[in-house]
């Protein structure tokens, strides 16, 4: 996957799920029971992951680059 849809799939992914922790705050809660649990779970750790993901993607890049062996540098 190149660069340009890797950062699309990952903003796509943490505007959905940043969406649904909107949903849950400002929905009452009677509807947002079975809710809660899985955004503590999967939703929270998430968000956090794909905005750090956004904001630092690369400077992680250049870190993968340089940790390669010397002669896997064809890309």
């Amino acid at each position: 996957m190149d660069g340009r849809r890797q950062r699309i799939a990952l903003r796509t992914v943490h505007l959905l799920v940043a969406a649904a922790l909107g949903c849950y705050v400002y929905l009452p809660p009677a509807w947002t029971g079975g809710l809660r649990l899985a955004l503590m779970i999967i939703g929270v750790p998430l968000t956090v992951i794909t905005g750090l993901a956004l904001w630092q993607h690369a400077r992680v890049r250049g870190w993968l680059r340089s940790r390669r062996p010397a002669g896997d540098r064809s890309r």
